[in-house]
């Protein structure tokens, strides 16, 4: 699935095999990194990592829903 197409608020892993893609300056994100999506803004998702900060990635990475969070 699409990061574009999670509702906010849900919890994935970032599962695409390729380059993550993020704005200048952003933190960086690698495969495998849990997320949650907060709002989607034009070409980039921002999101919340696992440590409270923010963090945005392209919307058309491939993410996982975690189910039962």
């Amino acid at each position: 699935m699409k990061a574009m197409n999670v509702d906010r608020n849900t919890k994935v892993v970032i599962t695409d095999t390729g380059q993550i893609r993020i704005p200048p300056s952003a933190l960086p994100l690698v495969t495998g990194d849990v997320i949650t999506i907060l709002n989607h803004d034009g070409m980039y998702v921002n999101a919340v990592n696992e440590d409270g900060d923010r963090v945005y990635l392209a919307a058309w990475t491939d993410v996982t829903v975690i189910d039962g969070l």
